[in-house]
């Protein structure tokens, strides 16, 4: 797709600043945080679709519940709607202090579409996800830590690719996804999915 003129990466990725000494144990923290997080939001998408499959009603019935559960979400957090691009852009260039409240809202509104039976996938909710976790961490970790030279938006880009390595199994299909998506080829994508694999096979998850 990049030798098509005009060809530009849906997420807009800021440079990632040089990560050295104790920061590195940080991010090695979001990174276990994110491979312990990502079966769990899978486990309510298929536990959504489970409860709705339930419902003694029809699909197009189940489709305007799911429909209705993320409207009246978007009347208070209208970001939840659509694949999360603009948000996610915007996470990554000015950190927003109030992204918890976008974040639950978000994946109720995944789990109720998603297990009302509406098409469409978790990709990029899953990067949506990944990327409020790693900024609200960053936001944690520089309040009690202000020297440490990496800014949230870095800790967003990083939750970014571990959320969803860890909700992909690592799976190098996934992360080259994600590395096009953000119109980088990092090496390091690769290393991430080694160790949020591992932090999910400590949970003998099966997903």
């Amino acid at each position: 797709m990049r030798e098509f003129a005009g060809y530009k990466p849906p997420y807009e990725m800021p440079v990632l600043p040089q990560i050295a000494g104790l920061e590195v144990l940080l991010f090695v923290a979001l990174g276990v945080l994110c491979g312990a997080a990502a079966p769990q939001f899978l486990r309510l998408m298929d536990f959504s679709k489970a409860n709705f499959r339930k419902l003694p009603v029809p699909l197009p019935i189940r489709l305007a519940i799911g429909g209705f559960v993320s409207g009246v979400l978007s009347v208070w957090t209208p970001e939840v709607w659509g694949n999360g691009y603009s948000v996610v852009n915007s996470i990554l260039h000015s950190p927003w202090t109030w992204s918890a409240l976008v974040l639950v809202f978000k994946i109720v509104a995944t789990a109720a579409t998603t297990g009302s039976g509406a098409v469409g996938g978790v990709f990029t909710p899953t990067l949506f996800v990944g990327t409020v976790i790693g900024c609200l961490f960053g936001l944690g970790m520089h309040a009690m830590w202000p020297h440490g030279k990496s800014g949230p938006f870095a800790y967003a880009m990083v939750g970014m690719g571990a959320f969803l390595a860890g909700a992909a199994n690592g799976d190098p299909d996934d992360l080259r996804n994600d590395a096009q998506l953000s119109g980088r080829v990092a090496a390091d994508a690769l290393v991430r999915g080694c160790v949020f694999r591992f932090a999910r096979d400590r949970q003998d998850v099966d997903v």
